[in-house]
């Protein structure tokens, strides 16, 4: 029969097994919300913010310069694609107080390609509230190569090595008609002779807008159609002349059938007019 002091013994030691449990419990208990609440208000790092935001304007301009497409299917000049990049850019909905520049540094033919820095900054927050997180500041740079594909809904995107950051790097300009682009238009067609064709139309604005600005013109009966128009761009002058009659602008037409991928700036939104919805 086991003596007293044994069966106390193992009582004591089985007490404290159990009060190490016990004592566990109340700690774990204890530290759970501290947890939670420290994870709750630390502040949030601002330069995978940055990074975030960075790779979803990648994503972005990967979208929209596949858009830039001929709409019989060809690529686009890639000096066109570098100039309508840096004021096209679409931040996320939820993007708010992110500041960016995109860069165009370099492009290429066959496919056309255009070479981008991509740089995001976000600046440091403070708690709103008491139990708020704040953000502290961040940035993000990246180098990526775009490569415009006439088969895909998408641009190839592939990331490059930057090197020495070239952000100072001057984009090539948007290509733009001019504030007299209207009265040179209307001016050079009322200079023609009666009856003039098309390619006598074309070669007479063809004086006042070359490259990269473009000149159509059709001859539809008794009108003299021409569209002089800024590529990448809603800049555009359709001008009629009818025979026998003083030329004038035709501006009766959707200008969404002047962003990339739709109609483009021709006669035809004249000649054949398209109703949008």
């Amino acid at each position: 029969m086991p003596d007293d002091d044994g069966v106390r013994s193992r009582w004591d030691r089985a007490g404290v097994v159990v009060l190490s449990i016990v004592a566990g419990i109340v700690v774990l208990v204890l530290a759970v919300p501290v947890v939670v609440l420290w994870a709750a208000t630390r502040p949030i790092d601002g330069e995978r913010v940055a990074q975030d935001h960075l790779n979803r304007i990648v994503e972005g301009l990967a979208d929209d310069v596949n858009d830039l497409r001929d709409p019989t299917g060809a690529t686009s000049d890639p000096e066109r694609v570098a100039a309508w990049i840096p004021d096209h850019v679409r931040l996320p909905d939820d993007v708010r107080d992110a500041e960016y520049v995109v860069a165009p540094v370099g492009w290429g033919r066959d496919p056309t390609s255009v070479d981008v820095v991509v740089r995001a900054e976000v600046p440091a927050e403070s708690k709103a509230t008491v139990f708020g997180r704040s953000r502290s500041a961040g940035t993000a740079e990246s180098c990526w190569r775009l490569t415009v594909r006439v088969d895909r809904r998408l641009a190839d995107r592939e990331q490059l090595e930057c090197g020495e950051p070239r952000l100072s790097v001057e984009p090539v300009p948007v290509p733009s008609l001019g504030p007299y682009a209207e009265s040179t238009v209307l001016q050079a067609l009322n200079a023609l002779a009666e009856g003039a064709s098309a390619a006598d139309a074309e070669a007479a604005l063809g004086e006042h807008f070359s490259e990269p600005l473009t000149v159509r013109a059709e001859r539809e009966e008794r009108d003299l159609v021409v569209a002089v128009g800024a590529p990448g761009t809603r800049d555009c002058v359709v001008g009629v002349r009818p025979d026998g009659a003083p030329p004038w602008r035709f501006s009766d037409f959707d200008r969404i059938l002047l962003e990339p991928g739709e109609l483009g700036c021709v006669p035809s939104l004249y000649t054949s007019p398209v109703t949008t919805h």
